[in-house]
């Protein structure tokens, strides 16, 4: 009776298309196997770090098993290793949320660096001025712009071993509509003693050590970027249309024939997309590479080391978007190295403004410092932080908390650089 049963079940079954159950069965699987790992990345920090690290393995030995999906939220785990995503062969990390950076583990070379917890000029009754308490011979760590009765700023150079942060009233910056930052990345030059500021039509040259400022008059308006080469002699400004090449000592200056940089590389957007452009120590261009992955946007005056680094804000378009939900944040590239770039991408939402972060400065083994601004609760001001990203181990550590700006004479303009 089974085989007569078998045989009508047979017969009554030819006339019925057959079902591929396996692609049903194995997108079954890739989502439990996302549900999983989301659990765990959002519950265990330690797990996370292992989830870094097979994420680099995976990277480097692909296999057909499906790579866990990513959120906005992202948990760091106790020794600042960031969770990370693979979007097209980039390695992007994924930053905290504002309120949790204070949470960070300390950056290690915090001291070394002379760089205290608290960072921005000290109250104005306590402020020496240049000039009746003649120079400051000790390296600068700090300049900060304070904002100035009847317009423009005054800077403020803080030397850890200085007895007093000093401000230089006779030197007024102004600020020109729809320019960046007037101090830059590299306004202090590495003999921590000078500091270079653009104005439009001039650069501004302070020497901490006697007070003496030379002005350097440059036909062009438009300057927005002031910077030491690093030959530690000329100074290198751009402007909108065009780089100049500035000899402080003797004021005489140069057009530059193609682009020009302080630095010895930055990150650009080019007509074929981001560069990787390369100068000499007098602030010529030598080379440029695109960049290779997932397309990124540079917008921001980017920073480099001796060691072949450099690092600059950037905006993440589509391929960032749909993997990880984030559309801005650093990226770093070696320079001596195929041109691929990592991703610290910053975390959306309300409290996070656009242009989040901007590279500061480079530390020991390849750390970049940076700032990190973003919202108060009830946006009842800027929180700016200065946070360290390890390039290579893929760690964040807090550096130090920046005073509240305001717009009273006397008191932080927000303006500052290391």
């Amino acid at each position: 009776m089974s085989t007569d049963l078998r045989e009508l079940l047979e017969l009554a079954s030819d006339d019925v298309p057959e079902l591929d159950l396996a692609p049903e069965a194995w997108a079954e699987a890739r989502r439990r196997n996302r549900a999983v790992v989301r659990r765990t990345v959002l519950g265990v920090g330690g797990v996370v770090a292992a989830g870094a690290a097979g994420l680099v393995l995976r990277e480097r030995n692909p296999s057909p098993s499906p790579a866990p999906s990513t959120t906005t939220t992202a948990r760091v785990a106790a020794d600042g290793r960031l969770p990370t995503s693979v979007v097209e062969g980039i390695t992007v990390y994924l930053a905290p949320e504002p309120p949790d950076e204070a949470l960070l583990p300390r950056y290690p070379d915090a001291a070394r660096l002379r760089i205290p917890r608290h960072l921005g000029p000290a109250d104005l009754a306590i402020r020496a001025e240049l000039g009746p308490v003649g120079g400051v011979a000790e390296p600068l760590r700090a300049v900060f712009l304070v904002v100035a009765e009847g317009g423009g700023f005054h800077p403020v150079l803080f030397a850890p071993d200085a007895p007093f942060q000093v401000e230089v009233p006779t030197v007024r910056i102004t600020q020109g509509a729809g320019r960046q930052l007037a101090l830059s990345p590299r306004s202090i030059s590495d003999d921590r003693h000078r500091v270079v500021i653009p104005q439009p039509g001039s650069v501004v040259v302070l020497d901490a050590r006697d007070g003496g400022v030379v002005t350097v008059d440059v036909p062009d308006p438009t300057l927005s970027l002031a910077g030491w080469a690093r030959d530690r002699t000329i100074v290198v400004a751009r402007g909108r249309d065009y780089g100049w090449l500035i000899d402080p000592r003797t004021g005489e200056l140069r057009k530059g024939r193609s682009a020009v940089n302080p630095d010895w590389a930055d990150l650009a957007q080019g007509d074929a997309g981001a560069e990787l452009r390369t100068f000499s120590g007098t602030g010529e261009l030598t080379g440029i590479r695109l960049l290779l992955g997932a397309p990124v946007v540079p917008n921001s005056t980017s920073v480099s080391n001796t060691e072949g680094w450099v690092a600059g804000g950037a905006f993440l378009p589509g391929a960032y978007q749909r993997a990880v939900e984030r559309s801005q944040g650093l990226v770093a590239v070696h320079s001596d190295l195929p041109p691929k770039p990592r991703v610290l991408a910053a975390p959306t939402g309300p409290l996070v403004p656009k242009g989040a972060y901007r590279a500061l400065a480079w530390g020991p083994r390849d750390v970049v410092l940076f700032e990190s601004r973003s919202e108060r609760a009830g946006f009842q001001g800027m929180v700016r932080r200065v946070l360290a990203w390890d390039v290579n181990e893929g760690l964040l550590f807090q550096v130090a908390d920046i005073d509240r700006a305001a717009a009273t004479p006397g008191e932080f303009s927000g303006i500052y650089t290391l």
